[in-house]
């Protein structure tokens, strides 16, 4: 970055944290916004190495990782992924969280010897993300508990209509043609189609589970008139 924009005055305007530091981790810059996070301002920060800033920042991987910048002459990006806790910042606020935070640590062109490290706050991205997470985790298993219950319902009412259409088909074979005929052959048309229905429910928790399989078929028309006639 060049020489200028490190002297402006939007140095310390910025919404990021920035700090520039040496290769032996002694602060040279440190803005407003790093100096309200941490309560440390610019005064007592620059002259101190990271380290006597934030006890033990020189033995943590972030630190080692930070020092391969000036080795290396490469741009390394710190990923809230992989390291949440660049420096020990808690939250506004909330000061038994820390900060999650999102980093950018490279060397200065100009002044090879030096590095800037720019933070940025990403805790309220992580909050939303965690809460998005499982509020999907316990839609899922909504789902999953209402697909079982279908399923379970459909298997349990299956089986009395099993018995309900067995004796259907007995009392169609042992009745005369008449009234008791025609009621039995009510009976037993119904009683296919509510067992429709039940195949209806297994195929919906099918669908909900990607399982489904779809085949053409010939409709009897009449019939199904017919059908829809004697249900109502």
């Amino acid at each position: 970055m060049p020489r200028s924009v490190i002297r402006t005055a939007d140095f310390d305007l910025l919404p990021s944290g920035i700090c520039v530091f040496d290769a032996g981790m002694t602060v040279h810059r440190w803005n407003a916004t790093l100096a309200e996070w941490t309560g440390k301002s610019a005064r007592q920060a620059v002259g101190q190495t990271l380290d006597a800033l934030f006890e033990g920042f020189s033995e943590s991987l972030v630190a080692k990782r930070i020092r391969g910048v000036f080795a290396d002459a490469h741009t390394l990006v710190l990923s809230p992924s992989v390291h949440q806790f660049v420096l020990p910042i808690n939250r506004a606020g909330r000061p038994d969280e820390q900060m999650i935070q999102k980093a950018i640590v490279r060397p200065l062109p100009d002044r090879p010897h030096l590095a800037m490290l720019v933070i940025e706050d990403v805790s309220t991205q992580f909050e939303q993300l965690d809460l998005l997470r499982k509020a999907r985790l316990a839609a899922e298993a909504a789902n999953k508990s209402k697909s079982d219950f279908l399923a379970n319902m459909s298997h349990e009412i299956r089986t009395p209509m099993t018995a309900i259409l067995g004796f259907a088909d007995v009392l169609l074979g042992a009745t005369e043609p008449g009234l008791c005929r025609d009621a039995a052959h009510t009976i037993k048309r119904n009683g296919d189609h509510l067992l429709a229905i039940l195949n209806d429910v297994l195929d919906l928790s099918k669908i909900e589970a990607g399982k489904i399989e779809l085949e053409r078929a010939p409709i009897p028309l009449p019939e199904l008139v017919h059908d829809v006639a004697n249900l109502v």
